[in-house]
């Protein structure tokens, strides 16, 4: 199960964690890589400064903590800070299973993954995220301050960009469910009674290739 997550960042946040951004450097992506995933990623990576959360890291995780969405879908138990790559012309991530295990010092199992868009689509092309749903592929290619979470167990991969700059947040969190049908089963009787769009958008709306089962997406649930 993975869902679409509208309006996580109002456009003034996804403005100023970009801004944050722009202070520091990114490095070459396969620095962080583990041994499965070598040679398998081209992307840059954004290079911390130390070990304190950045402006970037409190303005992501007070928005998804607040986010009553995905409270109910994720359920989170651990949420660490996110990651912030970059993708420029020619660069992708080939398909791969992100890691069950993170964290050095502070380890936690990865249940739930996510995605945190902040680059117009108009911006940049190709890039998609495709994500195995386990009856197909889905390509997801959201508007900035969109996120889309899903099970850390799923196939996925980035396309290749073919012009422009793609910059996203990347994180992934402790449930509080590890069981993935039982987690299912408690968010999708949380989610339903919510005031939120629970119908698949059209694509052009959601900007979502769909190759595979709708996704359930939920609308914008914080100001602009």
């Amino acid at each position: 199960m993975l869902i679409h997550i509208a309006g996580v960042l109002t456009y003034d946040e996804v403005a100023r964690v970009r801004a944050s951004l722009a202070e520091g450097r990114f490095v070459d992506g396969n620095l962080t890589v583990g041994p499965v995933n070598q040679g398998i990623k081209s992307n840059d990576e954004f290079q911390r400064p130390g070990d304190r959360p950045m402006e970037a890291d409190q303005i992501i995780g007070q928005a998804m903590m607040r986010n009553p969405t995905f409270q109910d879908f994720a359920l989170p138990a651990k949420l660490p800070p996110p990651m912030y790559n970059r993708y420029g012309p020619g660069m992708n991530f080939e398909a791969h299973v992100d890691s069950p295990i993170l964290g050095e010092r502070n380890v936690f199992r990865a249940d739930l993954s996510f995605t945190l868009f902040l680059t117009n689509p108009s911006e940049y092309d190709g890039g998609e995220l495709i994500i195995d749903t386990g009856i197909g592929e889905q390509a997801v290619k959201l508007d900035p301050g969109d996120a889309v979470v899903y099970s850390s167990g799923r196939l996925n991969r980035v396309a290749p960009v073919t012009r422009g700059e793609r910059l996203s947040a990347i994180g992934w969190l402790q449930s509080r469910v590890r069981d993935e049908a039982m987690r299912e089963i408690l968010s999708t009787s949380r989610l339903r009674p919510r005031a939120c769009n629970s119908r698949p958008r059209p694509v052009e709306e959601s900007r979502m290739a769909r190759s595979g089962r709708p996704i359930t997406v939920c609308t914008r649930s914080t100001p602009t």
